[in-house]
Parts: C-alpha cells; sequence; structure tokens
C-alpha cells in the first residue's frame, strides 16, 4: 500500500511542476495553480494519515482514489486546454470549472473526514 502512495505522491508532484511551468499571467491560470497547489497538498496530508493509521486507509481508499482520479483528470484538461485553439480553449475552461466546483471539493470533505476520524 505504501508503494502505492508513493506513486501517487510521485504523479501529483510531476504535475505540479507541469502546472507552475505554465505562463501563469490570467486570473484563470492563477486560479488553476492554487486549485491544484491546494488539492495536492490535501491528498498528501490524506496520505500522511494513511500512513499513521494504515486501518483508516483500508476504509477510505477507495475515495482517495476517486480523488486522485479527479485532479488527474484535471490535470488532463488543463493540458488539452494548453494545446488548443481559442474556441475549444474556452471550452476546456468550462470543463475545468466543472471538475473543480463538484469533483476537487471532494477532496476537503476526504481530509476533513479522515482528520475527524483521527483525533
Amino acid at each position: 500500500m505504501i508503494d502505492k502512495f508513493n506513486q501517487i505522491i510521485k504523479v501529483n508532484q510531476d504535475e505540479l511542476t507541469y502546472i507552475k511551468s505554465r505562463d501563469n499571467s490570467s486570473s484563470f491560470d492563477k486560479k488553476l495553480l492554487g486549485t491544484v497547489d491546494t488539492a495536492i497538498n490535501r491528498i498528501n496530508n490524506i496520505l500522511l494519515i494513511f500512513s499513521q493509521y494504515p486501518l483508516m486507509a483500508n476504509n477510505t481508499e477507495q475515495e482517495l482514489y476517486q480523488c486522485q482520479t479527479a485532479l488527474s483528470e484535471l490535470i488532463s484538461y488543463i493540458k488539452k486546454m494548453d494545446n488548443s485553439s481559442f474556441l475549444i480553449k474556452k471550452y476546456y475552461q468550462l470543463r475545468i470549472h466543472i471538475i473543480g466546483k463538484t469533483q476537487i471539493t471532494k477532496i476537503k470533505k476526504l481530509l476533513n473526514k479522515v482528520e475527524g476520524e483521527n483525533k
């Protein structure tokens, strides 16, 4: 299980490096950077708690993988947006916004749940 967690951390670090390397001059890009950075930090905190409490990890592992999938989907749309024309870029921005509002918020809920069980 620790190997899976290490893999998640490595993938997230690579994705964060990509997001930071982008031109973050527009307000939308700054929001993306903040969202991805916060989401990755929350996932890393969840993984840290899971490493301390392995039984808790078994109970909520599926939720973690759903959150990781949502984050990966968000990053894939950002990469697609970076390589697209103006009109297609607007479509990807809308998809990114929807994922951010509906899926990325689950990461915070999972972190709160894990921290609540931890106390």
